[in-house]
């Protein structure tokens, strides 16, 4: 990067004596101290981002495609490997052993120009190593703190020898501290997953190749990447810890927009500028803008960007930038006429997920952030509320006269989720579908707005819940219609009617709705014809108090209603109380049989185990293979014990635990049992 200054001439008399401002001996070798131990606020950062750095821009000088190598190994050494032209012998010397000399100066193709970079090793450790691959030679240098004359130790290089090499480029390593051996492998893991650049990652035996680009779009000479992030897991030998362990942390919260020189992020677009906070990367992306290298002031340390108003008027640039793309990545929803946005937002498993924000390809956004308050608020109640899924526009009702889709209001905010619930149940029944609009129980509704409501209208005809031609009983109204508190667990769950409340009973118990009384009537007579379950004989009976909490052998639900009008409206359709003769019978009865049938495979499975001896295989299947099978032999047994006939440690077997093993049963209890004539009654 360009750094280079403007002077300018000084005019002053010829009688003035001058002299040239600098430094001694002492203050260049503090100055250097201060540059390589002072400036960075996360050293270990520092050697990962300048060496990896400084590689990449090698690479891009040079023309080489291949991957730019950066390692941490399991005997705790840190390298940094580019693939370039290499460096003589003059070429390390001036460039790791003196400050502000650098190669990248004055030019922008490059992100370093400081000279400083190069020396981050020493941030961090005393010494680091150099192995430069040039002109058929591999040589090592030593990079070490050491001596000095003037109360600060000064750095020297040291050659210590060279090899014939065909290989071309520069090795950074060093050795990393056992305790840092964790926080190395953070930093290196952070700054590969928000890159973009042709680098590779190496931790022990696991490889992470470079993140792939998915989207780049270039505007305004900057350039708007979406990345694939690697998944870094996978186990470090001396941790037995994934990769992605402390990340996931880390990750909780929103994904940052990346501001980028080159390969370097410079911190969270959405934090320096206004109006892209509601906007997130989706998990698995990673989203960043490029500024050209130069276009902003940045520390020696590259570590952030200056608060500069420079910068400031940038950013707001690059802010709008961005914010443009985003918009074109939400166009799905920001191009729809009003109606087809609300059929989207309704289609299936979609408006599932959108039921909390809107998602495009690689983002998130919030609804009023995308469409405004009063539109985005709406189109999301309508994509919670309406609950019959819809795949095209041309399903939804139109009404017949303006020809425009229906969108049904709620009645009022109290009973509002009743009536929600008494559209959808009916839309469900008739197989029609309607969009549905919930009146917000606590705040002012978007209805409430006289000139948001005659944008709708425009599109829309608007009905009442009440007003949907509902099914009447063939009798008229009866007093079943009317809607009443009903109870569950001793909680109140809202207003229902007879068969709102019947559907919803049928719902959770995955049986289809029904649009009309008599439908429910014969769908309550199809399951009275044959209780043999006590679930079903559960569903069908309201509870007798409010806090009922229905147990494994319960006959009773746990819906409690306390209006008589509905009591009665519930009775019509053929619903149970605990009270009532006919479910005391029942409720007995069923219990009773539960109660043998437990007790009968009981007995079999016991007697029956893998471990019993002296039943053979076939026997056992024989015994288990039907209900008139295990009854028979449940007889057998319960004769026995009645005539006494059976030694003690086997009644005591019977009656306890159903682990319990007929293994100690004697043959001659076994032959009594298989011989003996079943009684019957």
């Amino acid at each position: 990067m360009k750094t280079a200054t403007q002077t300018t001439n000084i005019i002053a008399s010829d009688n003035l004596e001058s002299s040239v401002m600098g430094m001694d001996a002492a203050g260049m070798d503090m100055a250097t101290f201060f540059f390589r131990d002072k400036i960075y606020n996360n050293k270990i950062e520092a050697v990962v981002r300048e060496y990896v750095c400084n590689a990449i821009d090698e690479h891009k000088k040079f023309g080489i495609d291949k991957a730019v190598d950066y390692t941490l190994t399991a005997d705790n050494t840190f390298s940094v490997r580019d693939y370039a032209g290499g460096l003589s012998e003059d070429g390390v010397r001036k460039i790791f052993g003196m400050y502000f000399r650098s190669t990248k100066s004055g030019s922008n193709e490059s992100i370093g120009g400081f000279g400083v970079g190069s020396k981050a090793g020493h941030a961090y450790t005393d010494s680091f190593n150099i192995l430069s691959h040039h002109d058929g030679q591999a040589t090592t240098y030593v990079c070490a703190l050491g001596g000095g004359d003037n109360g600060v130790p000064v750095g020297h290089i040291y050659k210590m020898g060279s090899v014939p090499t065909k290989e071309t480029g520069v090795e950074i390593s060093l050795t990393v501290n056992v305790d840092d051996f964790n926080e190395f492998f953070n930093e290196m893991k952070m700054f590969h997953m928000k890159s973009h650049g042709n680098i590779r990652l190496t931790i022990g035996d696991n490889v992470f190749e470079r993140n792939k680009i998915v989207c780049q779009v270039e505007k305004d000479g900057l350039i708007i990447r979406v990345c694939e992030s690697m998944p870094l897991d996978g186990n470090f030998p001396n941790t037995g810890r994934g990769i992605n362990y402390n990340y996931q942390a880390r990750t909780k919260v929103i994904q940052p927009i990346h501001i980028k020189m080159g390969d370097v992020s410079y911190g969270d677009l959405k934090e320096k500028t206004d109006g892209l906070s509601e906007f997130a990367v989706k998990e698995g992306f990673i989203a960043s803008i490029e500024c050209p290298i130069g276009s902003l002031n940045i520390p020696v340390s590259r570590e952030s960007i200056s608060d500069t108003k420079p910068n400031e008027k940038y950013l707001a640039k690059v802010n709008d930038v961005f914010n443009d793309f985003l918009q074109e990545q939400f166009k799905d929803y920001t191009e729809l006429s009003t109606p087809e946005l609300f059929a989207k937002v309704c289609n299936g498993d979609k408006a599932k997920e959108m039921r909390s924000v809107l998602k495009a390809e690689f983002f998130t956004c919030g609804w009023k952030d995308l469409l405004g308050d009063n539109l985005g608020g709406f189109a999301n109640n309508i994509a919670t509320y309406s609950h019959q899924e819809v795949k095209k526009l041309s399903e939804v009702e139109h009404d017949k006269k303006s020809g425009k889709p229906i969108i049904v209001e709620t009645v009022n905010q109290k009973s509002a989720e009743y009536w929600v619930d008494k559209v959808n149940n009916f839309a469900e029944a008739t197989k029609k579908k309607y969009f549905v609009y919930m009146i917000p129980k606590w705040r002012k509704g978007y209805m409430q707005d006289p000139a948001f409501r005659a944008e709708l209208e425009k599109d829309f005809t608007i009905i009442e819940a009440k007003k949907l031609p509902y099914p009447r009983s063939k009798s008229g109204v009866k007093k079943s219609d009317s809607a009443n508190v009903v109870w569950s667990r001793g909680a109140n769950i809202g207003l229902f009617d007879a068969l709102t409340l019947h559907n919803r009973i049928m719902k959770e118990n995955s049986h289809k709705v029904v649009a009309s009384i008599e439908d429910a009537q014969k769908q309550i007579k199809a399951f009275k014809k044959d209780i043999t379950e006590n679930a079903v004989l559960a569903m069908l009976t309201l509870a007798s108090k409010k806090t009922v909490y229905s147990s494994y052998n319960s006959c009773c639900s746990n819906y409690f209603i306390n209006a008589k009008a509905l009591k009665e409206g519930m009775k019509d359709l053929g619903y149970y109380t605990e009270n009532d003769a006919e479910w005391v019978k029942l409720s007995g009865d069923l219990m009773s049989a539960i109660h043998t049938k437990q007790k009968t495979d009981r007995v079999c499975t016991m007697m029956t185990h893998e471990d019993g001896k002296y039943l053979s295989d076939k026997t056992k299947k024989l015994i288990m293979l039907s209900e008139r099978n295990k009854i028979r032999w449940t007889k057998a047994v319960n004769q026995a014990k009645e005539r006494n006939t059976l030694s003690k440690l086997i009644l005591e077997q019977i009656n306890s635990s159903w682990y319990s093993q007929f293994r100690y049963m004697t043959r001659k209890e076994l032959r009594f049992i298989l011989t003996s004539p079943i009684e019957t009654k």
